[in-house]
C-alpha cells in the first residue's frame, strides 16, 4: 500500500475493549463500512466523534467500554505515504496527533429519545417522545467587523489629483468580491519595493495632469493604463477579479478601485482579515439558509436557522411535526456541508454513521 490508512486500533470506547481494523483506505476514495448489528459501527463513529483538537474527550460515561472511565480511551492510526513510509498516529486523553494529519467529521442521526414528566395530585407520569437534536453549524461566529472607509483619506494618499477616485463603499460591502480577492490574491505582494515603487511612479505622472476630475480622467493616456496593466502579478489578477465580479468595462475605474483596495489592506491588514473572516461567515450562513429553504417543503413546522451564544444553529421542530424524509435528508445534507467546510485541502477523513 503506497498511500492511505492501513490500520485503525480503538481501545476502551463503547463496544471496543481493544479492537484492531486492518484496512486499505485510499485517498480521495469513498469507503463503505458494512457490518451487522452489534458489530461496532456506532462505537467506531463515537470514537472519532470524541476526537478534539488536542485529545480524546468522552462526553457520556456510557461511551466508555463497559462504562468504565478508569480505563483510558485511545485511537491509533497507521498512515502510509510514499515519502515517509508508515507512521503511527496516536490520540488519547492527553494528546491527539491524528488531527495534525486529518480533519474528521462524523455525520449521524440527530434523533434522540426525550421524556416529559408531570405530577398530577401526587401521581407521577412520564411520557416519552422523539426529539431532533439541534445541529451546530458554526461553533464560534466571528466578531462583526466593517470597513471604516473614508474616501477623503484615500484621496489624500493619492495626492494632487485624488479627486479622480470614486467612492467604493458599496464595493467593499460586496462580500463575495472581497472574499474572492482575499482568497485568490496575495495582497502582501503589493508591499514589495518593485511593484509599490512602480505604482507610485504611475500615480505621480497622473498627479501631474491638470483640470477637472472628468478632464483628468479623459487625459489619462493609454500609456498610463498600459503601465498599470504591465505591472507584475498579482496586479493583473486583482484587476481581472474586480472586472469580472463588477461586470465593469472601464479599465481606469477598475484600476482606481484596485489601488484603493490595496491601500485599505496596507492600512490595517489585521482588521482587513477580520472583516474577510466575518464576510466568509455571512456567505456560509446564506448557503445554509438556502439549503434549508430548498428542502423545506413542509406545510406545518419548519427548521429554523438561529444565532445563539455566538453559534449558528439549526433547530428542528419535534419529530412528530416534520416528515421523516425531510428531517433525515435535511439533517444529512447540512452535516455534509458542515463537513466540507471543515475539511482543508490537505487533511480529509469523513465517516457517515447512518
Amino acid at each position: 500500500m503506497e498511500k492511505g490508512i492501513s490500520r485503525i486500533r480503538i481501545q476502551n470506547i463503547k463496544g471496543f475493549s481493544n479492537k484492531t481494523f486492518d484496512l486499505e483506505l485510499l485517498p480521495n476514495k469513498a469507503h463503505i463500512f458494512v457490518a451487522p448489528n452489534g458489530f461496532g459501527k456506532s462505537s467506531f463513529a463515537i470514537a472519532f466523534k470524541s476526537l478534539l483538537l488536542s485529545k480524546i474527550k468522552i462526553e457520556d460515561n456510557d461511551n466508555y467500554h463497559n462504562a468504565d472511565d478508569r480505563r483510558p480511551p485511545q485511537i491509533e492510526i497507521d498512515y502510509c505515504d510514499a515519502a515517509n513510509g508508515t507512521r503511527t498516529l496516536y490520540a488519547d486523553a492527553g494528546q491527539n496527533q491524528i488531527s495534525s494529519f486529518f480533519d474528521i467529521c462524523v455525520i449521524n442521526s440527530q434523533i434522540a429519545p426525550g421524556a416529559t414528566s408531570r405530577n398530577f395530585g401526587g401521581h407521577h407520569s412520564t411520557s416519552t417522545s422523539l426529539e431532533i437534536k439541534p445541529i451546530i453549524l458554526v461553533n464560534t461566529i466571528p466578531e462583526r467587523r466593517d470597513f471604516s472607509y473614508t474616501m477623503t483619506s484615500l484621496q489624500s494618499q493619492w495626492g494632487a489629483n485624488g479627486k479622480i477616485l470614486n467612492n467604493i463603499r458599496d464595493i467593499l460591502r460586496d462580500k463575495y468580491l472581497m472574499i474572492r480577492i482575499s482568497r485568490d490574491i496575495d495582497l502582501d505582494k503589493f508591499s514589495g519595493a518593485r511593484i509599490s515603487d512602480k505604482i507610485q511612479e504611475i500615480v505621480n505622472e497622473i498627479n501631474g495632469i491638470t483640470g477637472t476630475k472628468e478632464a483628468i480622467i479623459k487625459k489619462i493616456s493609454l500609456s498610463h493604463i498600459n503601465d498599470f496593466l504591465g505591472l507584475p502579478s498579482p496586479f493583473d489578477l486583482l484587476l481581472n477579479t474586480i472586472s469580472h465580479q463588477l461586470q465593469s468595462n472601464s479599465q481606469i475605474e477598475n484600476i482606481l478601485t484596485a489601488w484603493q483596495i490595496i491601500k485599505i489592506y496596507q492600512g490595517d491588514k489585521i482588521i482587513f482579515k477580520k472583516i474577510i473572516k466575518y464576510y466568509e461567515y455571512l456567505a456560509l450562513k446564506e448557503k445554509y439558509k438556502k439549503t434549508i429553504e430548498d428542502f423545506d417543503n413542509s406545510p406545518w413546522k419548519h427548521p429554523t436557522l438561529i444565532e445563539e451564544k455566538r453559534k449558528l444553529i439549526v433547530k428542528f421542530p419535534r419529530a412528530t411535526q416534520i416528515s421523516n424524509g425531510q428531517r433525515d435528508i435535511l439533517s444529512f445534507v447540512l452535516q455534509l456541508q458542515q463537513a466540507r467546510n471543515l475539511f482543508s485541502s490537505q487533511k480529509k477523513m469523513y465517516f457517515n454513521n447512518r
